[in-house]
């Protein structure tokens, strides 16, 4: 069976405005383990939101949104 994936991006809290767009399973859009510094330091003084844009696709689909 083929691994199901999502895409997500997470917003800042203060703005709504988007800082990053991700392929994931699991809870990964909820994890802060394996981020970038830039990443970390915009979740950590701005805050995040997860939205989940595409649920139930292949890696192949997820990459190409």
């Amino acid at each position: 069976m083929e691994k199901k994936f999502y895409v997500y991006v997470h917003r800042r809290e203060t703005d709504g405005s988007v800082f990053y767009v991700g392929k994931g399973t699991g809870r990964r859009a909820w994890s802060f383990l394996n981020r970038n510094p830039y990443w970390k330091r915009i979740a950590n003084k701005q805050g995040f939101t997860v939205n989940i844009l595409v649920k139930n696709i292949n890696e192949v689909c997820a990459f190409s949104i």
